[in-house]
């Protein structure tokens, strides 16, 4: 792969092929002289432990659902909370496997919306291929000839507990109460490539005006409101379950007016009409459907309500349609006798700047909950003229909000140890992003200060040198400075061919002596994030299927015919199920 690309280069940049040689040739000496020495190897104890939870079948090891953390809890009681969970109104169980029904109703809505309806003598696939081989192109990647529901898993809910089970009774009661958020993946499910392209055909619709994707712009808008510092007291509002509790067939509604209203932009990504986006968003959202393993036999269950977690399109559905609800936000406040100054929404929290006494912000919390029937809303009140809002702890002084970095009692304050087998740009990077936060949300210089120790501590506790955490501090101090006073670049009329960037897997000091021979011919090397522990070992919450049940797989086959002596095998790939599937040299 290093060849090919160097190759690309030298043809876009002059290097000449005697430098690519040498290049490929100092590589393999380096290749070889690592193979010859002795390889780091992790403590004996850790990989004996790491070796008895993946033999243990009767546990499994969940991922938190809001923390930098993992659960270990059995199979049993995992299983029994997931149920639980899919206990509710907004699930369905039943009896079979929909997936398979739902690919081929999927295939003929999809072939209606490209090819337009039946001729009678004619396939319609091969009346696109010949009218719209963009159209055909786009019916053979998203089309299914198969189906089969991807695996509900749950997180585990622990900022929902003040503290982890100290004793037996304590842990009987917490694992009887345990709480999952389910999520049902995409990319697994019969729908993995139709989401996808819905999700690229949504996002190019605009964004609600009050919806905000960064701290960086609740601060924006506090920084404009300082003349209501005095006047108002802040306010959050939660929507609870958001997802499960959207109004799909009204979100799909005002989907498909703004999608006819931006349909050129809608034809820049895709060659469906809106009417057809939203349609096959339609389709999509009345079949959404899982599996989850009960002992020996497998439980699918249906989402009925809401929008399920686990599909790229949801948070920007939940998003357009919680726009159209907030649009009247205002106005109720104003009908209530009280005033809104400003709000701004991340995902499902509310962050309200309120004029009003209790009266008036408890009538205007009521009419906001009878506005739709699905969505609820709860607050919470400032607490010493402060609120935390996301990562920012905003309080109320005499002329102007000062804010500061808030952290959750759920979190661990856990970073890579600097002995860790990870790239040092990636041990540096991490203090760089806790600095950048400390320096854009800390309004006065005292606290900026006390966050900067803090990170310095937390870092040192983890073997980080002390030169190493300052050195890092100091170069994002220096590059925010200049980020701030930097003019916009004028357009270069010399364009350079953009660099070539090799990914490759990380694999300690003779990935820095690759580096830096690659750099030579101007290949970037660049270190794959590795796998972390925790990936590995939450992979067994999630339902396995078996074998035969999988699809898109490379299958053998042996055959009874030989050639001097030896049997002949079949080696072929294929997007159908494995199980009932028969494929022969002759196929």
């Amino acid at each position: 792969m290093v060849s090919d690309i160097a190759i690309k280069q030298a043809d876009q940049q002059g290097v000449t092929g005697d430098d690519i040689t040498a290049f490929l040739n100092k590589a393999e000496k380096i290749l070889t002289r690592a193979n010859n020495q002795p390889q780091p190897k992790p403590p004996k104890q850790l990989t004996e432990s790491l070796k008895s939870l993946t033999r243990d079948d009767s546990k499994v090891i969940v991922p938190a659902d809001k923390a930098k953390a993992l659960v270990v809890i059995s199979k049993s009681d995992y299983t029994a909370a997931l149920l639980r969970s899919l206990q509710s109104p907004v699930y369905e169980e039943v009896t079979s496997d929909p997936a398979e029904a739902f690919a081929g109703r999927f295939n003929e809505h999809l072939l209606t919306a490209l090819a337009g309806p039946a001729v009678r003598g004619r396939r319609r696939d091969t009346m696109l291929k010949e009218n719209n081989p963009e159209g055909y192109q786009l019916y053979r990647r998203l089309s299914k000839t198969h189906g089969r529901s991807g695996p509900f898993y749950g997180l585990v809910k622990t900022h929902k507990y003040s503290s982890p089970p100290s004793t037996d009774d304590d842990r009987l009661n917490w694992i009887s109460n345990l709480k999952l958020r389910p999520i049902c993946p995409a990319h697994r499910g019969a729908d993995y490539e139709l989401t996808k392209h819905l999700t690229k055909c949504l996002k190019v619709l605009p964004r609600p005006p009050h919806s905000v994707s960064s701290p960086l712009q609740v601060l924006e808008m506090l920084q404009n409101m300082t003349h209501a510092v005095n006047s108002c007291r802040l306010v959050s509002l939660d929507v609870e379950a958001m997802f499960p509790s959207i109004p799909t067939q009204t979100a799909i509604s005002l989907i498909r007016t703004q999608l006819r209203d931006n349909r050129d932009a809608l034809s820049d990504v895709t060659c469906l009409k809106p009417d057809a986006v939203a349609d096959l968003l339609n389709i999509s959202i009345q079949n959404c459907h899982a599996v989850i393993q009960d002992g020996d036999k497998e439980r699918w269950f249906r989402q009925t309500t809401g929008l399920a977690m686990g599909k790229s399109y949801s948070p920007v559905v939940a998003d357009l349609y919680m726009g159209h609800w907030e649009a009247d936000l205002e106005l109720l406040a104003a009908n209530c006798g009280g005033r809104v100054h400003a709000f701004c929404r991340y995902a499902d929290d509310y962050l309200v700047l309120f004029e009003g006494s209790d009266d008036i912000l408890n009538t205007w919390v009521n009419q906001l909950n009878s506005k739709d029937s699905s969505i609820n809303v709860t607050t919470d009140l400032e607490v010493n003229r402060q609120l935390p809002y996301l990562d920012i702890c905003i309080t109320r002084r005499d002329d102007k909000f000062c804010t500061k970095v808030y952290r959750k009692s759920c979190n661990t304050n856990q970073v890579p140890a600097f002995s860790s087998y990870t790239e040092t740009r990636y041990l540096r990077a991490a203090i760089r992003s806790d600095c950048t936060r400390a320096i854009r949300y800390c309004s006065s210089m005292r606290d900026r200060q006390q966050e900067l120790d803090f990170i310095r501590q937390k870092f040192h506790h983890h073997g980080y040198p002390r030169s190493f955490i300052d050195s890092a501090i100091q170069k994002t101090r220096t590059d925010l400075r200049l980020k701030a006073r930097a003019l916009p670049a004028p357009p270069s009329a010399n364009s350079h061919p953009a660099p070539v960037r090799v990914s490759v897997p990380f694999a300690g000091p003779l990935f820095y002596q690759l580096k830096r021979e690659a750099s030579k011919i101007g290949i970037q090397l660049v270190s794959k994030p590795s796998v972390t522990i925790g990936s590995l070992l939450c992979s067994k919450a999630k339902h396995q299927l078996p074998k035969l049940q999988q699809s898109n797989v490379i299958y053998r086959i042996e055959c009874s015919c030989q050639v001097d002596g030896d049997p002949m095998v079949y080696i072929g790939e294929t997007d159908l199920i494995v199980q009932g599937f028969r494929a022969s040299p002759a196929a």
